[in-house]
């Protein structure tokens, strides 16, 4: 079985290395360095987000102190920011677990580049 997958990841990384027209030498450094890419932008994404939800939250709960928004009169930017923050916490979340399973390309880039080539060599 191991040496089917060895076969397997060997041939595809000879056929990106052929399409590209660069040694398989050049290209193995490229996925890693992809994978440790990968996992630097899931945790940029997952601060914006965090900083988006704080910025929304924090405007809604001042705008409410100071009675800025009249949530009685149908005031259209409480419901504004209130869909804002509402989709702020989503893609928190959603940011949240994508980061989730980045978070491991940074400790074992090299794995996870050997199983993204074993997940598309099959």
């Amino acid at each position: 079985m191991e040496k089917e997958y060895v076969e397997l990841v060997t041939n595809y990384l000879d056929k990106i290395a052929e399409k590209i027209g660069v040694t398989v030498e050049q290209v193995w450094p490229w996925l890693v360095k992809q994978q440790i890419v990968e996992a630097y932008s899931a945790l940029i994404l997952f601060g914006f987000f965090i900083i988006l939800t704080l910025i929304t939250i924090a405007f809604l709960f001042i705008g409410d102190k100071y009675k800025l928004f009249d949530w009685d009169e149908g005031n259209k930017y409480v419901y504004f920011f209130s869909i804002l923050c509402i989709a702020s916490l989503i893609g928190l979340i959603a940011s949240g677990i994508a980061t989730i399973s980045e978070v491991p390309d940074l400790f074992n880039p090299e794995y996870q580049a050997l199983k993204d080539l074993i997940r598309m060599a099959r």
